[in-house]
């Protein structure tokens, strides 16, 4: 008897391929770096904070007079009458 023969070959796991160093586009990027340290954009912008207006010096949040009066209603609130309600025939009782 012959030995058996294996049907499917055993192939090596597919590995990326080893890099020998960083790409051209990062090379580029270094180089003008160094040779424009200045004109290369900055990560972030940088903040500028919304200018608010300056209180006055006694300012404080509560330095309104409480309770102060409010004027009389010129429209008073009518009293809250149910809603009128509708039969299956759709007359309302």
């Amino acid at each position: 008897m012959s030995p058996r023969q294996s049907a499917t070959k055993d192939k090596p796991a597919l590995k990326a391929p080893v890099k020998t160093g960083p790409g051209q586009d990062r090379d580029r990027q270094l180089e003008d770096a160094r040779h424009h340290p200045v004109s290369r954009p900055q990560p972030h912008p940088e903040h500028k904070p919304i200018k608010k207006p300056v209180l006055p010096k006694k300012h404080t949040p509560h330095s309104h007079p409480h309770g102060d009066e409010l004027p009389a209603h010129t429209n008073p609130p009518s009293p809250i009458k149910p809603d009128k309600k509708i039969t299956r025939t759709g007359a309302k009782k």
